[in-house]
This record gives structure tokens, C-alpha cells and sequence, in this order.
């Protein structure tokens, strides 16, 4: 709401001291509240954050956004709290004006509880949301699906303290949200990772199919039309890029704008309308996929192409800028900023320089099984015909801990005909096996308090972030875990680094993938009580349970946030221990000292052997040392 330093009611160097030291003061309070004890490193860096808000607010930051990477746990929603209340009690709201921004509304919903429970009048904050409400049910835990625990106040922004949803930057509206009374904010709060750009994709093949499925009725029903004429182009433009690629040439972005994108869109339209009612043919879903892409046309795209040796996927991105480039007052609380790739690729947000080793891990022991944890994966196993190994999974690591409250984190059920309802389906495994999972236990916390809740909760992969209402749970599995397809990483890295070409190389992907895989593992765990610090830089005791390829290095990314966490290997009943895949593994080697080919098959080697697909995968690595001068290839093994 300032134009110049000199305005801000925080130029005035003893009203910013007075500032910094009360929000100080609010926050350690309202943490050592919850139960924590706090470090003298701690309690600085929060001095830090504080400070450097300030200054971010009165427009004297040299760069002008800040990120501020404290562990998951240490303050950095209250920090958010503190900082807006400070504003309230020098009662400079309104004159200066904040927006928070959150994962999910739930989250923003906590916020606001916590703003009044702190003293700032529910009529100087807005919420701003598009859920339903239900006045019946207040309970944050019990919320089903499109449903917010507050309601949407129509007027939010025209309050000092506006609270939104990131996802309400990619609407059309967000300059009003942005602003207040006609100036800029003077400060954005942002809760968790800060993606400035939404990337999009559509693979290749299911643009050129969708083109190919419509192609010929456009030619019969609008030759002269824009939607022929644009797809036309595009197709010639993106085959001439894709041919530049294969012969070596480095990337660059296609430009498709100077078309009337509306009217092709209205061509398509008008088309679907034809073929479903004179022609009883259904092209939705190409129609769908075309418009998708002309989303993206709107702006820059790029082919992606990967070459020999990194499979042949190939699909159309482009992103968007959320986060205006006039937004120059942002300061970020992100506990995973040092973990995934996507984060490390904005320059233009500057870390605050905390310290990464300000909370211990050694009391949280997590057990890890060497087993895929996909949606497909999960998929395939729960399914009819699946060995439900994940059910027996999720039975084995509750009943291990009868006395404690779990939380189940899962995949989502997607929307197909045949898709699985993990959370269902977990619920009703665990209460087979006598496991009551619904059954209320009270607990005495850390804090002295008594927590009674349901023996076991279950949440989904998006409500890991941001929520924090299982902060009472000491037992936390992982049943399955999220992760990024290729293609989207691309695209997504891409858009942090603001340039469509930007590309990552192979190995640089890989690493990437399982940066952003780590990145969310722990914000998963730290839904739970490990959330806390005790003792002045303790994680209090907690188990964790999860399960993940083989192959992936996402322990070293995670080890880099939760120094001193034990590991144990997990052995689930029903799979493979390491026994049974050395067996295997001196099996195949043998087979391979006794060959005299020059390359031998999988389906060769294998033959005869009764071993499931889970021993061979975790036995191909152990075969090279004991069978030299063999090397593994796309088909089996060939002679070094």
C-alpha cells in the first residue's frame, strides 16, 4: 500500500525494532504452547525470518523475495501467525496490508483460527475459497470432499489480511487479491514450496491422435475453417522442431501465437456439437486434448525429445506465471526449499541462509521396504486379482503399534470406473484383521494434554502438506507414495527456471525425480509427531513405514533434512528377504559362468527358475559382481 520506503510505517527504525522483537515474543509463545522447547539457533533464525519480513515489507529487501527453510514442525505457519498479529497490536492493519497464501483451504482455515485465537478481529481477515461450507459440521477432520471447515467471505479482498489459496493466482481475479484499496500488498506469506509457474503437458501421441481422429471431418465440414488451418501449422511446425532435435540440434520454442485461438476453439466446439448429433460419433476426448493444447499456445512450447539411451517419450509443454513479476514482497516458509530440485531452480527467490541442522532426528526410526510404491503399482497389487501384499502391509505396521495413533497416508482412488478406494480398502483390511482402526484412544501428549482420537486416520497424497492435525500420531505409514511422471518433471523444471528450453540432462532428471519424491516423503512424516522439538532441537520418538524402489537415491535428498534418522530394513511378510534375492542372484551369475554365448536372454537366463518379479529386480544389481565380465543390456546380459 506504500510506493516508497520513506511511507512504511516500518521505515521508522524503533517502530520495525518493537516489530521484530514483539512478533519474536508471540511466536515463542504460541510454539512453546504446542509443546515445543526451542534452541538458542532456533529462536535466531526466527529472529531472522522476522527481520527480513520487515524489511520485504517496507520495500527495502535488495531482492525483494525471500525463502525461509526452517525444518517442518519449527514454527513456520506460526511464524505467519506472529507476524500478522504484531501488525494488529501496533494496529498498523490496514495500513499495511497482508495476503497468506496456503496449500489447501483447510490449511488457510487453520490459519485463521489461530490469527483470532491471537487476538486479530475475524472483521480484518478474509478467507477466500470456492468449497462448500456446512454450519452443521466445524470439525476439521471430518470434512468430505469439496467441503471447507469456514466459509468464503465474498468481500476478503477488501480486508487488510486477505488468506487464499495458491491455486487462486492462476485464476483471472488474482490482481484483486494481490491488492489492496488500489495499492500492492505489502507483504505475501506463503506457506510450503513456492512454484512460481504452472507447467502443462500434453504427450505427443495424444495430440497427433487426437489431430489424426479429427482431421478428416474437419476437411469434409470446415476446409476453410481456423481450427484446419491451425492444426495444420502447429503439426508442420512441431514435426520441423522434433526433426531439428534428432539430428542434434539443441531445443527451442515454437511459437504458434498470431492465430485467433477463440475462433479455432469455437471450430472445435461446433464440430463436437455435428458429430454427436448428426453423426452419433463421440470426439470429446479428442476435441478435449486440442484444446488443452491451445491452452498452451497461448504462450511459448516446447517439444521434448528424448534421445537414444533415455527412451523415446516425447510430449508438448508450455507453463504460465502465477506469481505476477510485479510481486516483489514475498517472503516463503518452506521446510523442503534444500530438498527438491523444482525449488532450487527459482533464482529469483533468495534463501535467508538458515542453518539445516537446527532439529535432530536420531529418536525417529523408519523402516524401509525395497518395494515399488506407485499408484499403478498399488493399483495392480489391490486389485482382484492382486496379492494384496500392501493390505498385509498395513496390517503388520498398526499391529506393531496397537497402543499408539497411526496415520495411513495413501494414494488417492482416481476417477475410473475400475479405480480402487486405498483409504476404503485400507480401513476395511485393518478392521478384518480385528485392528479396530476406528476405536478412540486417549493419549497423554508432551504438552501434558489428552489427546483421544481414532486409533488409526487416513489421509491422501495432497493432504500431506499444510494440515496439521496429526501432530498426535507416533506411528505414520506410507502406503505407497507420490510421484512425478518424466515428462511433467521436464516440464515443471522448465517453468521454475522461467525458460521453455531449459532442459535438464538424464541423470540430472533422475536426481531431480527423487529430490521432489524425498521432498514430499517428508512432508508426509511430518504430518505426524515428528513434527515437534523437544529438548531444544529433538524430534520426539516416532516410527515411519514405507516402501520404495530399489533404484531410487532418494535417501541421500531426505538424509539432508532429517539428520540422524535411523534406518531399518523392512521385510514385510509374503516378500522377499535378502537372502532369497542373493539366492537368486548367484542363480543367474552361475548360469552366466557356465554359458558360452556371447549375449544371453533374460527369458534365457531365468527359464526354470521360480522366482517372482520382485527377486529379479532386486537381484539384477547384485549379478555383475558375481559373474565378471558380463554387463547388463535392454534385453539380459552380453560379455563385457
Amino acid at each position: 500500500m506504500h510506493n516508497e520506503i520513506a511511507e512504511h510505517p516500518l521505515s521508522n527504525p524503533d517502530t520495525r525494532a518493537v516489530f521484530v522483537t514483539g512478533a519474536h515474543v508471540i511466536l515463542q509463545q504460541l510454539l512453546t504452547r504446542k509443546g515445543n522447547s526451542l534452541s538458542d539457533n532456533l529462536l535466531q533464525a526466527h529472529r531472522d525470518a522476522i527481520r527480513a519480513s520487515a524489511e520485504v515489507m517496507r520495500g527495502a529487501h535488495p531482492v525483494g523475495r525471500v525463502s525461509v527453510n526452517l525444518p517442518c514442525g519449527a514454527g513456520k505457519t506460526t511464524s505467519i501467525t506472529a507476524i500478522v498479529s504484531m501488525l494488529h497490536r501496533l494496529n498498523l492493519l490496514g495500513s499495511v496490508s497482508v495476503a497468506v497464501c496456503c496449500a489447501s483451504v483447510e490449511g488457510l482455515a487453520d490459519v485463521h483460527r489461530n490469527l483470532e485465537d491471537a487476538g486479530v478481529p475475524s472483521n480484518l481477515i478474509g478467507l477466500s475459497h470456492s468449497l462448500k461450507h456446512d454450519l452443521e459440521n466445524l470439525d476439521p477432520l471430518a470434512q468430505s470432499p469439496g467441503h471447507a471447515s469456514m466459509p468464503n467471505e465474498p468481500k476478503a479482498a477488501e480486508r487488510p489480511v486477505i488468506l487464499m489459496t495458491q491455486q487462486r493466482l492462476r485464476g483471472k481475479h488474482r490482481d484483486d487479491f494481490l491488492t489492496y484499496r488500489g495499492f500492492e500488498r505489502d507483504l505475501v506469506l506463503w506457506d510450503e514450496a513456492c512454484i512460481v509457474s504452472s507447467a502443462a503437458v500434453v504427450p505427443w501421441y495424444d495430440f497427433t491422435e487426437a489431430r489424426g481422429g479429427i482431421h478428416e471431418l474437419l476437411q469434409d465440414l470446415a476446409p476453410s475453417g481456423p481450427a484446419l488451418h491451425f492444426l495444420d501449422f502447429a503439426l508442420a511446425r512441431l514435426k520441423e522442431e522434433l526433426q531439428a532435435q534428432e539430428t542434434g540440434a539443441s531445443p527451442t520454442a515454437v511459437v504458434l501465437t498470431g492465430h485467433d485461438l477463440e475462433a479455432v476453439g469455437a471450430d472445435l466446439d461446433a464440430l463436437a456439437a455435428h458429430a454427436r448429433t448428426a453423426l452419433r460419433k463421440d470426439i470429446t476426448g479428442h476435441v478435449e486434448t486440442l484444446k488443452n493444447f491451445l491452452a498452451m499456445a497461448a504462450n511459448d512450447i516446447r517439444i521434448l525429445f528424448h534421445g537414444k539411451g533415455e527412451g523415446t517419450a516425447q510430449a508438448i509443454i508450455s507453463y504460465t506465471l502465477d506469481v505476477p513479476p510485479y510481486l516483489r514482497r514475498l517472503v516463503v516458509f518452506d521446510g523442503s526449499a534444500t530438498v527438491s530440485a523444482l525449488s532450487l531452480l527459482d533464482k529469483g527467490i533468495q534463501p535467508l541462509g538458515i542453518p539445516e541442522d537446527l532439529k535432530d532426528y536420531s529418536r525417529v526410526t523408519t523402516k524401509l521396504a525395497k518395494l515399488g510404491s506407485g499408484h499403478k503399482t498399488l493399483k495392480d497389487d489391490m486389485g482382484p486379482r492382486g496379492p494384496r501384499r500392501y493390505a498385509a502391509m498395513a496390517v503388520e505396521a498398526i499391529r506393531a503399534h496397537m497402543n499408539e495413533h497411526s496415520l495411513i497416508v495413501c494414494h488417492r482412488r482416481k476417477d475410473a470406473a475400475n479405480a480402487i478406494d486405498f483409504p476404503r480398502e485400507f480401513r476395511e483390511t485393518l478392521e478384518a484383521a480385528g485392528l479396530r482402526p476406528d476405536e478412540p484412544l486417549s493419549i497423554r501428549q508432551p504438552d501434558g494434554s489428552t489427546v483421544t482420537r481414532p486409533r488409526v486416520e487416513v489421509i491422501t497424497w495432497g493432504r500431506h502438506k499444510a494440515v496439521n492435525h496429526y501432530v498426535h500420531c507416533t506411528n505414520v505409514v506410507l502406503l505407497g507414495v507420490q510421484h512425478l511422471a518424466e515428462r511433467d518433471l521436464r516440464a515443471m523444471a522448465a517453468a521454475q527456471a522461467g525458460d521453455v528450453t531449459y532442459t535438464l540432462k538424464h541423470t540430472e532428471m533422475l536426481d531431480a525425480l527423487a529430490s521432489v519424491c524425498a521432498g514430499d516423503i517428508f512432508q508426509a512424516l511430518a504430518r505426524g509427531r515428528m513434527r515437534l522439538i523437544v529438548n531444544e532441537r529433538e524430534a520426539p520418538a516416532m516410527t515411519a513405514w514405507l516402501s520404495m524402489d530399489a533404484r531410487s537415491n532418494f535417501r541421500t535428498h531426505l538424509d539432508k533434512v532429517t539428520p540422524g534418522m535411523r534406518w531399518e530394513d523392512w521385510h514385510p511378510e509374503g516378500t522377499p528377504g535378502p537372502a532369497r534375492k542373493t539366492q537368486a542372484a548367484q542363480a543367474v551369475a552361475e548360469r552366466l559362468r557356465l554359458s558360452k554365448e556371447i549375449a544371453v536372454s533374460s527369458r534365457k537366463l531365468w527359464a526354470d527358475l521360480e522366482y517372482s518379479e520382485d527377486v529379479k529386480k532386486d537381484a539384477k544389481p547384485l549379478i555383475p559382481a558375481l559373474a565378471p565380465g558380463w554387463k547388463a543390456t535392454t534385453r539380459g546380459w552380453a560379455r563385457a
